[in-house]
Order: C-alpha cells, then sequence, then structure tokens
C-alpha cells in the first residue's frame, strides 16, 4: 500500500468522506446518516452520524437540518448517557 492510500474505517460512507480532498480543512470520515423523528412537512429534525476529525477517536454528531444551530458532537459515553436518558424518557411517557 503507498503512503497516498487513504484507509476508510468500516463504517465510512465514501460519498459524506472528506478525507483526502484537495483543499478540505478537515479531513473527516463520515457514516451515512442516520435520519430520526421525520417530520413528513418539513423533513428531518434530526440527523446522526458517526464520524472522526483527522483520525482521530469517532465521535457521534447531532445535526438539526431546520434548526439554527449546527448540531452537538458527542463520544462515546455521553451518547450512552443521552440514550439511557431518552430511554427512562420514553419509558415514564409510556406509563
Amino acid at each position: 500500500m503507498s503512503g497516498s492510500e487513504v484507509v476508510h474505517p468500516h463504517w465510512c460512507e465514501r460519498s459524506e468522506c472528506h478525507v483526502g480532498e484537495p483543499g478540505v480543512l478537515y479531513a473527516t470520515h463520515r457514516s451515512q446518516p442516520v435520519v430520526g423523528c421525520a417530520d413528513p412537512d418539513t423533513g428531518s429534525l434530526i440527523d446522526v452520524t458517526l464520524w472522526t476529525i483527522n483520525g482521530g477517536k469517532p465521535n457521534i454528531l447531532l445535526e438539526f437540518p431546520d434548526g439554527v444551530e449546527e448540531g452537538t458532537e458527542l463520544t462515546e459515553d455521553q451518547a450512552a448517557d443521552l440514550v439511557a436518558a431518552v430511554s427512562r424518557m420514553l419509558a415514564v411517557a409510556r406509563g
């Protein structure tokens, strides 16, 4: 393998990936977005992707395409805490 070949993580979606592109400020591997809470009128309310920047540890990126904020990046531990909190809220809502 030559030094210029890009090695992608198994979860990297090539159409979302920016590693090896000329002139890119941040080399990011990205997974295909998982669209959650899709509103039939306005589209996606939240997109979730796995990504890593410049070869670092993968994080979970939450983006709000129709919102004013850029989104937020979570570590594995933060994502696990969020999932647990949402699961607890769902259990309460379901009674």
